[in-house]
């Protein structure tokens, strides 16, 4: 089994189970601020990469997109956690024993639906966004040994093939070409 492998596979599940327990609401959740950070990575780090771009003049244009990538991530997640601290304040505790109590089996099952969609979506981007990431490295024995390994994969053509549709219900809406880093489209133009 390729590295790669595990390591997917060891994150699919720590990420499944993370999202069943913490239930539909908060899976479905999951599922459309991951959307929201594909959206407004795609509306925003094509300028910052270029802002980055012009404070270091010998940045590559992957390297300021995956820094800006990394920045707008960033962003979204502390203020979506600022949020769900800020949104548990106001809800009362009944509402709250509510929202916590199970629903027997049939809620099992839509646990274990939310949590494998959520979990599908996730790691299809966060593979494609590496795997092109790691296209991209030098060919020193670090970058050939990592290549190596993404070869070896057998999961990582699963998570591009998903990558497609993530994009059209993701990306393909908006205004403009999103960035490389994202769509994993890359052509070396010299930078």
């Amino acid at each position: 089994m390729a590295i790669a492998d595990l390591l997917i596979v060891l994150l699919f599940v720590a990420l499944y189970t993370a999202i069943f327990l913490a239930g539909v609401g908060r899976g479905l959740l999951v599922l459309v601020a991951s959307f929201v950070v594909l959206a407004a990575a795609a509306l925003f780090v094509a300028p910052l990469a270029t802002v980055f771009r012009g404070i270091v003049p010998g940045m590559s244009r992957w390297t300021s997109e995956l820094v800006a990538l990394v920045l707008v991530v960033s962003v979204i997640v502390v203020l979506g956690v600022l949020g769900n601290v800020w949104s548990w304040r106001l809800a009362s505790v009944a509402t709250r024993r509510w929202f916590e109590s199970g629903g027997g089996p049939a809620s099992l099952v839509l646990r274990s639906v939310v949590a494998l969609l959520v979990t599908s979506v996730v790691l299809a981007t966060v593979v494609n966004i590496i795997s092109n990431t790691i296209d991209q490295l030098p060919a020193d024995r670090v970058g050939i040994r990592l290549r190596q390994e993404v070869v070896r994969s057998r999961l990582i053509p699963l998570a591009r093939d998903a990558q497609p549709s993530i994009e059209w219900v993701a990306l393909d809406w908006l205004p403009g070409d999103p960035p490389t880093i994202l769509k994993g489209s890359w052509e070396h133009d010299g930078q």
